[in-house]
């Protein structure tokens, strides 16, 4: 495999890994990936051996949780929407044959800059990689069936960041959407074909911008799930465009669906100081 390499989804060349990853998590869970560029790819999982408890409490060490760093506040905010995948990290997950396809309604948005969907335990779903396709289709066509001879394999988002900009790159908007809760049973839930009459099952995510309202801060988008003859909305969201003369988002780029349950901590597992989170639910 590390011979083999993987396509580089920017350029299409193929490309030598570069980087082995070990990631811990609690309960002695590590799991080892493999990089080259955006790509990293799981290799295996195992539980390491505890040892006791000695020093767990070091005064010496600092962790991730007390650091006040960006990317340690973008990681809390990320765990109060998901948790923390104690269970995910012992039993791993399902991987499924689906793509994902972006689709605009008007003009606004003219370039893809980035899509990145994220699994419960956190392993990254990258954009036009060899395991998954993140394909952008004209408005009318954004239905149409996927194409079956087209073998993906990953897992499932519950979390998806969608970044677009116009073609000149001077304004862009983003969106951090959070699936629903169940979003792996209903894209899971099998259906009746209205014109075969066979037993499928949903292969695609769809995300959709609809026109730009200028007076508005933001875009509102879609969410839906597709299989052949079939299609199904599961979410709305907003993508926040950049505001130019403040230099920032005016609005959170938080959308979460109606319903949404957020999670509570496990009994006997340390808590987390939660962060105040800013976000817009679908009503």
């Amino acid at each position: 495999m590390f011979n083999k390499g993987t396509k580089d989804p920017y350029t299409g060349q193929n490309e030598g890994y570069s980087t082995v990853v070990a990631g811990t998590a609690p309960g002695g869970n590590i799991t080892i990936w493999m990089k080259s560029g955006p790509i990293i790819t799981e290799i295996l999982k195992f539980k390491a051996k505890k040892i006791g408890q000695e020093g767990r409490y070091d005064p010496h060490t600092v962790t991730l949780w007390l650091s006040t760093g960006q990317e340690a506040k973008d990681i809390l905010k990320y765990i109060n929407f998901h948790g923390v995948p104690y269970k995910v990290w012992e039993i791993g997950e399902k991987e499924y044959n689906y793509d994902i396809v972006f689709s605009n309604e008007d003009e606004f948005i003219k370039y893809d800059r980035r899509i990145t969907g994220y699994s419960k335990d956190g392993s990254l779903i990258s954009s036009n990689s060899d395991k998954t396709s993140f394909a952008t289709l004209e408005w009318d066509k954004k239905f149409d069936a996927r194409d079956n001879s087209k073998k993906y394999k990953n897992k499932l988002p519950v979390h998806i960041f969608v970044q677009r900009s116009t073609k000149d790159n001077k304004q862009w908007c983003d969106a951090e959407i959070v699936l629903p809760n169940n979003f792996e049973t209903l894209f899971n839930k099998a259906y009746i074909d209205t014109k075969t009459s066979k037993r499928e099952y949903y292969n695609r995510i769809i995300i959709g911008l609809d026109k730009e309202d200028k007076d508005l801060p933001y875009l509102m988008g879609h969410i839906w799930i597709s299989g052949q003859n079939r299609l199904k909305e599961i979410m709305r969201f907003r993508a926040v465009k950049f505001d130019t003369i403040s230099r920032k988002f005016l609005v959170s780029k938080y959308s979460i669906p109606k319903d949404f349950i957020f999670p509570k901590w496990e009994k006997g597992k340390e808590p987390l100081n939660k962060p105040d989170v800013d976000y817009w639910q679908e009503q």
